[in-house]
C-alpha cells in the first residue's frame, strides 16, 4: 500500500483506465485491453480464474472504451459490439448464461459509450438510445430482478451514470436528467422516485451519480 502517487511502467501508451471494486481495466492506445486484480468471477478473462492477478494480463484487443464494476467488466468494441465479463449472478446480464462469465459475452451491436454500477450496466448506441442491463428492475428498481436482456430507458442521450438505485444522464442537448430511487432527494428534493428521465438541470457539460447523491 502507499500513500502516494506511484508511477506505473508500462510496455505501451496507456489511452484510458478504469477502476472497480478490486480489479483494474487498461486500454492501450493500440486497442488492446489489460487487466490486473481479483478474478474470482472472470472478469478479467478466462487466464487466471478464480484467484488474483498480479501482472498485466490481455484480455481483448480492439478495444474502444471500457468501466471496471464490482466483479464485472463491460466494454465496447471498435466495430461497436457491447460486451462484458464477469459476474453474472441473478441472470443480470444474459438469463441462462451461467454465474461466471470468463468468456466475453455480447449484450448489443452499435454502441458508442458504457458505464458500470455495481450490479448494472449502463449503454448507449449511436442512435442516442440509452439502454439498462442490470440486476435491478427498471420499473421497481428492486434488488434481485433482472430482465436478463437490455432495456431501452431513454432516448437522445450522450452519457449516462447509475449508482446503486439511481441513474444520472447527460442529453445530446445539454440537459441532465434523473432516473430511478430518489429516497435521499438524490435526483430532485421531493423524495419521490422517478420513472420515466426526470429533468435536473439544462445547459450542461457532464454528470456523474454517486451512492444517493
Amino acid at each position: 500500500a502507499t500513500d502516494s502517487f506511484m508511477k506505473l511502467d508500462l510496455p505501451f501508451k496507456a489511452a484510458d483506465i478504469s477502476c472497480g471494486f478490486d480489479h483494474f481495466i487498461i486500454i492501450a492506445e493500440n486497442g488492446d485491453m489489460y487487466g490486473v486484480g481479483n478474478n474470482s468471477y472472470g472478469q478479467l478473462g478466462a487466464s487466471g480464474f478464480g484467484g488474483n492477478v498480479s501482472t498485466l494480463q490481455k484480455i481483448d484487443t480492439s478495444v474502444k472504451t471500457a468501466a471496471a464494476g464490482r466483479r464485472h467488466t463491460v466494454y465496447i468494441k471498435e466495430n461497436g459490439d457491447l460486451l462484458v465479463l464477469g459476474d453474472n449472478r441473478w441472470n443480470k446480464f444474459r438469463a441462462g448464461a451461467g454465474e461466471k462469465l470468463t468468456e466475453p459475452l455480447k449484450l448489443g451491436e452499435k454502441f458508442v459509450f458504457c458505464s458500470t454500477g455495481q450490479h448494472n450496466v449502463l449503454a448507449i448506441d449511436e442512435t442516442g438510445d440509452l439502454y439498462y442491463i442490470g440486476w435491478r428492475s427498471t420499473v421497481s428498481f428492486s434488488a434481485g430482478e433482472a430482465a436478463g436482456e437490455p432495456v431501452r430507458i431513454a432516448r437522445s442521450m450522450q452519457a449516462a451514470y447509475i449508482m446503486d438505485e439511481h441513474i444520472i444522464m447527460l442529453g445530446e442537448n445539454g440537459a441532465v436528467y434523473g432516473y430511478g430511487l430518489n429516497n435521499y432527494n438524490q435526483i430532485l428534493p421531493d423524495g419521490q422516485m422517478k420513472n420515466t428521465p426526470t429533468l435536473i438541470m439544462e445547459g450542461c457539460i457532464g454528470c456523474g451519480a454517486g451512492t444517493h447523491y
